[in-house]
């Protein structure tokens, strides 16, 4: 109880730190208001959800409840700055000290994953990623860390409600069901689970889409930017692959605080390892075709994930994948016991004083 108090009162600490980081970010930086402009979409105040990108328009989890903190900074028809900058800082860090807890109730040594997690997420800080902070991202972090955690506790039905509710405030969360090939379920079993994944995924999808652009669209993601006069060199896989192949110190590979790319690097020796590496994987496939990986909190899904795989294989290099037959144990036969028999009889007494 005194460690998970401790645990708390760092989480608390944190949280109120990360508060003052992103206030000043609100109205986002020169020529470009973003930030705000995402985080008041859903507000009744100001009403503008339709011109954001398709693809964000589904999360609209995050963007409702911070629609609401919007309005309750308008009087009188006008948008109280100082307030707002408050509401916006309040929304991000009441979401981040949500995550810590969770960690706190479902990790060991939480204080090391939560020390590790606010240090390796500041890198989305840093010029080249234009500080952007939007509505979903540290929600998308906190659903998509508890279905993995409770992947490792094989609480599957749990994973699938999860997903539900994440949906709302962020669709890759469904890419967490590639964990459901790494289980001790039986291939029927698994069948399932993935028929419900992909079930919640198409159901969602059609819901929010139809409710907010007033038609179902299954596809939303961007694959393709900028004018679209060429296909491939207008396309997100190439924009990736140039942004990845361009040396710069602010590079994306210090993403996630080299955790990502430490993550990628380490052996898959057991069922876990394999799940862990193939949910990271899955989801770097999905964000270089359809992400843009200079914007790097896109990673912050996995950043938990990542640390989490780091730490385990420090802590446990050598790991047996195959157990160590042990030599089957026979009765002596009679041979063996003339010869023992014989050995004691041979062997000194001990005399006693």
């Amino acid at each position: 109880m005194k460690a998970k108090f401790v645990c708390l009162f760092v989480a608390l600490s944190l949280a109120v730190t990360y508060y003052y980081i992103v206030k000043p970010f609100t109205m986002g930086t020169p020529g470009n208001g973003t930030n705000f402009w995402v985080f008041s979409a859903m507000s009744q105040s100001n009403p503008h959800l339709n011109t954001i990108y398709p693809v964000w328009r589904s999360r609209i989890g995050g963007m409702w409840i911070s629609g609401r903190l919007v309005d309750s900074v308008v009087k009188d028809g006008q948008l109280q700055i100082e307030d707002a900058q408050q509401m916006f800082g309040l929304y991000h860090a009441a979401w981040l000290f949500l995550f810590f807890v969770m960690l706190i109730f479902l990790v060991e040594d939480p204080l090391f994953v939560i020390t590790a997690c606010f240090a390796c997420m500041l890198y989305m800080f840093t010029p080249k990623a234009s500080y952007y902070a939007y509505p979903w991202d540290i929600p998308g972090m906190t659903f998509f860390t508890l279905n993995y955690l409770l992947w490792r506790r094989k609480r599957y039905n749990l994973m699938l409600i999860t997903m539900f509710v994440g949906y709302f405030f962020k669709e890759t969360i469904i890419l967490s069901g590639v964990l459901f090939f790494f289980t001790d379920l039986s291939k029927w079993g698994k069948i399932r689970y993935l028929a419900a994944t992909a079930a919640i995924a198409l159901v969602l999808k059609a819901g929010i889409t139809l409710a907010v652009d007033g038609r179902i669209s299954l596809v939303t993601n961007q694959f393709v930017s900028g004018t679209q006069k060429n296909v491939f060199k207008d396309s997100t896989f190439f924009l990736n692959l140039k942004e990845l192949t361009t040396p710069s110190l602010n590079h994306f590979l210090f993403v996630n605080g080299g955790t990502f790319v430490i993550s990628l690097l380490l052996p898959m020796r057991t069922r876990i390892e394999k799940g862990t590496k193939a949910i990271i994987g899955v989801f770097s496939l999905a964000s270089l075709l359809a992400g843009a990986l200079n914007e790097f909190r896109i990673m912050l899904d996995i950043l938990p994930i990542s640390i989490l795989a780091v730490r385990e294989y420090l802590m446990h290099p050598q790991v047996n994948t195959v157990p160590t037959p042990t030599p089957e144990k026979r009765p002596p036969s009679k041979n063996e016991q003339k010869d023992r028999a014989v050995d004691s009889q041979k062997s000194p007494s001990v005399k006693k004083h």
